[in-house]
């Protein structure tokens, strides 16, 4: 149930560490100011796993919510139903097929995962990558620039929405997340990030 896409798409981008390179440190400015417009996001999202040949792996579909710092729900409805809830402190990944949940803490659900950049990350997290840009895309490569680690792109739309995160693996396999911003959305109740375990669903906690 812990799928390595899932856990890695459920958060987005925050903080700015400054970094040594002039061209990075001025993108990933320009990367933050534009995370920063918003404190909370809605928003439906399509899934596509690609193979380094081309080959469409798997297609997907759910809705993610976000409110900053921290707070998430990445809920995907194809083609399995899988539920990930964060309050900022706690991480729930729920999946209701085979009735279980685990519990893990926000610090250590987020370890390595680039994509809380989106989210909740903090400086430390910040530090270990380089960002670039070309035009509304900014692609987020680990500052060791070693060959076997992921990149990972953002894109936005003329209007500075988040329009798709994708991750390139080292194979060349490509996993994109497509989203159609809710423009209208406001900022949520904190108690809407509070997972209630449904009876009768095993608890694997890791806390």
């Amino acid at each position: 149930m812990k799928k390595k896409s899932s856990r890695f798409f459920c958060v987005l981008l925050i903080s700015f560490l400054s970094l040594n390179n002039a061209v990075a440190q001025s993108a990933a400015m320009q990367l933050k100011e534009k995370l920063t417009k918003f404190d909370a996001m809605k928003s439906d999202f399509t899934q596509k796993i690609i193979s380094s040949n081309g080959t469409l792996l798997k297609q997907g579909k759910g809705t993610l919510i976000i409110s900053r710092p921290g707070k998430v729900i990445w809920e995907a409805s194809a083609p399995d139903k899988e539920k990930i809830i964060s309050n900022g402190k706690t991480v729930w990944f729920y999946t209701p097929f085979v009735e279980q949940v685990s519990i893990m803490n926000y610090s250590l659900a987020i370890k390595g995962s680039p994509f809380m950049l989106l989210a909740g990350a903090n400086a430390k997290i910040w530090s270990q990558y380089i960002v670039l840009k070309e035009n509304n895309k900014f692609t987020i490569k680990d500052k060791t620039r070693s060959s076997n680690k992921n990149i990972y792109i953002v894109t936005f739309d003329k209007t500075d929405n988040i329009k798709e995160f994708s991750r390139i693996e080292p194979s060349g396999q490509r996993s994109s997340y497509v989203f159609n911003v809710d423009t209208s959305y406001k900022k949520p109740s904190d108690k809407l990030f509070e997972f209630k375990i449904p009876k009768g669903v095993e608890v694997d906690d890791q806390r």
